[in-house]
C-alpha cells in the first residue's frame, strides 16, 4: 500500500500527518478521557458547534487512511436503502409481505424498500417506508444482511413484524401490497422484480433460527452515533487448529479483553474516501495489517456492528463506520503482524466480550454483500 494512498497515523498525543488527495495534512491527536480528538480539521470545524466538533473527535484518529471525506450529506454524497423481511404464519403457511409499485422503473412485487431521508435515522425510515408503501405498523427487529455498493450507496435489511392490520395506502404511489405463500414464491419468479430476494429470504431464516437457539444479549441494531466520514472496522480473528481457543487483533493499548466492552478504539481501524471502492479499502489494509494478509485473512461475508445516524438534516456527520468480520484462515501459525509496536494478539474467553462481538458459536451475525 502505498504512502500516497495510506498512512499510519502514530499514537495519542504526537504530531504526525496524512495524505489527503496527494498531500500531507498536519493532524494534531490529543487525548481526551481515554480517547483520541483531532485538531486541525479547519475545513469541517467551522461548519460545526463546539459540542459537534467534541461529540465527532470521541474515537481514536484511525490507524489507516485512504482519502477523505470534506463531508457526508446524505443523498448529496451518499445514499441508504432500507428493505424489511415481514413474515407471518397462517394456518400453519410462513408468509411474506410485498409490494407491487405502480411505476415503469420497479416493475415486478419486491420487498417494501425505500431511501432514507435526511433526519431520519435508519430504524425509523424502515417503520415510515412499511408504513407508506403497505399500510402496516410494524415493529422494527433485527439487522440482517448490509450491501454496498461501491464508498457511496449501502442497503440495510431488517427483520421486521407487523403489528397492526391497517387498509392499504394507496394514496401516494398508488402501491398494491400482499402476503404470499413462501413455498409459492418459486412458482412467482418471473413476477418477482429481483431474485436476490430469494437470497434475502434465505439469510433471514437462518437468522431467526440461529438467534432462536442463541440468546440475544445484544441485538443487531443499527448504533445511532453520527460519523464525520467513511470508515472500516476490522475485527481480525483467529482460531487454533481445533477451534477451541480465539484471539482477536487489538491495540496495544489494550490491557485486557473487557476494555473491549468499555471502549471503542481498540479494534484497527481505516478511514477512506468516495473514491475508493469498499472491496478495495478492505483489501488493502489486510495486506497492511498483516504479513500476507491478502492471502491469509478471508473475503469478509459477515458484519459485527454499524454506526450511523444521518440526523439532523442539516448535519454533514451523515458517514458511516462498518465493524466487519475478517476470520484469519485455518492455519498452525498467525501471519505476522506488520507493525509489531501497534497491534497484538488477546484471547477471547468471556462470554460476554464474545456475545458482544458476536462470536459465540451459533450466534447469528448480518450478512455483508459488496457488490
Amino acid at each position: 500500500m502505498s504512502p500516497e494512498k495510506t498512512n499510519i497515523l502514530t499514537s495519542p498525543t504526537h504530531t504526525t500527518t496524512f495524505a489527503v488527495d496527494g498531500h500531507m495534512s498536519p493532524v494534531k491527536e490529543v487525548s481526551v478521557s481515554g480517547s483520541v480528538s483531532l485538531e486541525g480539521c479547519s475545513d469541517l470545524g467551522e461548519k460545526l458547534g463546539e459540542d459537534q466538533k467534541e461529540a465527532a473527535f470521541i474515537r481514536r484518529a484511525p490507524d489507516m487512511q485512504m482519502g477523505k471525506c470534506r463531508y457526508v450529506r446524505l443523498l448529496t454524497n451518499i445514499t441508504y436503502i432500507v428493505g424489511s423481511v415481514i413474515l407471518r404464519t397462517t394456518a400453519g403457511k410462513s408468509e411474506i409481505l410485498l409490494v407491487k409499485e405502480m411505476k415503469k422503473n420497479c416493475p415486478g412485487k419486491y420487498l417494501p424498500s425505500g431511501k432514507v431521508m435526511p433526519g431520519e435515522s435508519i430504524e425509523d425510515s424502515v417503520a415510515v417506508v412499511v408504513k407508506h408503501k403497505t399500510g402496516y405498523n410494524c415493529e422494527v427487529n433485527d439487522l440482517i444482511s448490509l450491501e454496498v455498493k461501491g464508498s457511496g450507496w449501502y442497503r440495510f435489511i431488517f427483520m421486521c413484524k407487523a403489528t397492526s392490520e391497517s387498509p392499504l395506502n394507496e394514496e401516494e404511489e398508488k402501491l398494491e401490497s400482499q402476503w404470499f405463500a413462501v413455498d409459492e414464491l418459486m412458482k412467482m419468479k418471473d413476477s418477482i422484480r429481483s431474485n436476490d430476494i430469494f437470497r434475502i429470504l434465505e439469510e433471514s431464516k437462518a437468522f431467526t433460527s440461529t438467534e432462536t437457539s442463541f440468546p440475544n444479549t445484544f441485538p443487531c441494531s443499527v448504533v445511532r452515533e453520527p460519523q464525520r466520514g467513511l470508515y472500516i472496522e476490522f475485527v481480525i480473528t483467529k482460531y487454533n487448529m481445533d477451534k477451541s481457543k480465539i484471539e482477536v487483533l487489538v491495540h496495544k493499548s489494550c490491557k485486557d479483553q473487557i476494555q473491549l466492552l468499555e471502549r471503542n478504539d481498540i479494534l484497527p481501524t481505516v478511514e477512506f474516501g468516495f473514491e475508493y471502492f469498499f472491496p478495495m479499502v478492505v483489501s488493502k489494509c489486510y495486506r497492511h495489517i498483516l504479513e500476507n494478509g491478502g492471502s491469509q485473512i478471508e473475503i469478509p461475508t459477515e458484519i459485527i456492528e454499524v454506526s450511523c445516524e444521518p440526523s439532523p438534516v442539516e448535519s454533514i456527520d451523515h458517514g458511516i463506520r462498518v465493524r466487519i468480520l475478517s476470520p484469519h484462515k485455518p492455519s498452525i501459525s498467525k501471519c505476522p503482524i506488520v507493525d509489531q509496536a501497534r497491534y497484538t494478539w488477546i484471547e477471547l474467553t468471556d462470554p460476554t466480550v464474545l456475545s458482544k462481538l458476536r462470536l459465540n458459536k451459533g450466534q447469528s451475525r448480518p450478512k455483508l454483500h459488496m457488490l
